[in-house]
């Protein structure tokens, strides 16, 4: 303090603050050329890492195709089950194995429309234990999208149509769709209109009449706006209740992405905080703030627009039970404005 002079003097460092906030982890299934690693699971965190394990991409090595299309599009971890073939029981068998790692978002090479049935059976067992995942799969005919958007379940997405690197035939659309998911951060605009490099090519124009058919089945389609690739708009398959009526309660995919952050992180309080703790007023009334305080969080960042008051009681039947009921509305983005206008002259 050699300075003598009247005023107000500063001093402050400056901090690098790092977000707690990490892409989604990705589960690969696809054909390789290695048969030394046909079913094993293997790691991969970056495209350098990849080529060591993989090789170079090419058409008879699939998987490695993927991996480029992904790295190119997003930093993430990658797990990774390589098949000998795309026989439906080669991926079945490596389903089981990549189902239980920690991704979230599975992508498929070419499968055929019999896998389907099997997928949706895991990911809604999966559901019901508390491990929530989407799975991507890919078409290259419009007719093939419409059929495999007909397995009509809110975890599966379908993404159109085919999309290349040069010198390439690998359909790279559902891995760069799972990149798209795995790096948003905004989870609530439904990746609308999201672009990708323009390192790849679609191999077909689909005209506004196949858009809009897409669209309603179900399909995530990708066009061509004025030379750069977009994503029209991230929807799942879900398009019908059970008894085959119009029902677009999960189409967004945006609904199920909020769906999967905030109840997991509920699940996460209670299962800290009410495990092995003794189940009276003392312990519901400490529960029932950390819930309030994290959906009024939820409200503040706009996944959730508002909440009723948590209900949490003790089983009738059994004391050592603790019941707790949930009620919250999920924020919507505006995708769409139509505008009429009446002009007089």
């Amino acid at each position: 303090m050699d300075n003598f002079r009247s005023g107000v003097y500063t001093s402050f460092n400056i901090n690098q603050i790092y977000s707690d906030y990490k892409n989604r982890e990705i589960g690969l299934i696809a054909v390789c050329n290695k048969q030394d690693l046909i079913n094993n699971h293997i790691v991969v965190n970056s495209l350098a890492k990849a080529k060591e394990v993989f090789g170079e991409a090419s058409d008879e090595n699939e998987v490695m195709c993927l991996l480029t299309a992904i790295f190119m599009n997003v930093n993430t971890v990658v797990n990774v089950v390589p098949i000998a073939s795309s026989d439906t029981q080669n991926y079945k068998n490596a389903l089981d194995i990549i189902l239980q790692k920690d991704s979230y978002i599975l992508c498929f090479g070419s499968i055929n429309n019999d896998f389907l049935e099997y997928l949706k059976l895991k990911l809604n067992e999966y559901e019901k234990i508390g491990k929530e995942k989407i799975a991507i799969v890919s078409s290259s005919e419009v007719e093939d999208a419409k059929a495999k958007a007909k397995i009509n379940d809110k975890r599966i997405l379908v993404s159109f149509p085919k999309i290349t690197l040069k010198d390439s035939n690998i359909n790279l659309s559902g891995a760069i769709l799972s990149s798209l998911i795995s790096k948003v951060k905004n989870i609530t605009l439904n990746l609308s209109n999201c672009d990708i490099l323009p390192d790849f090519r679609l191999t077909q124009n689909t005209d506004d009449n196949q858009i809009s058919e897409l669209l309603k089945s179900g399909v995530c389609v990708f066009e061509n706006q004025t030379n750069i690739i977009k994503l029209i708009r991230a929807i799942t398959t879900s398009t019908l209740d059970e008894e085959d009526n119009e029902d677009f309660t999960y189409r967004n995919l945006s609904t199920v992405l909020i769906i999967d952050t905030v109840i997991p992180a509920i699940r996460e309080i209670l299962k800290n905080k009410l495990l092995n703790a003794n189940n009276n007023s003392i312990t519901i009334n400490s529960v029932m703030a950390l819930i309030i305080s994290k959906l009024d969080y939820f409200v503040d960042i706009n996944y959730i627009s508002s909440y009723k008051k948590p209900n949490i009681y003790v089983g009738e039947d059994d004391q050592s039970v603790c019941f707790v009921e949930l009620s919250f509305t999920i924020v919507q983005g505006v995708y769409q404005v139509y505008l009429n206008v009446e002009v007089n002259v």
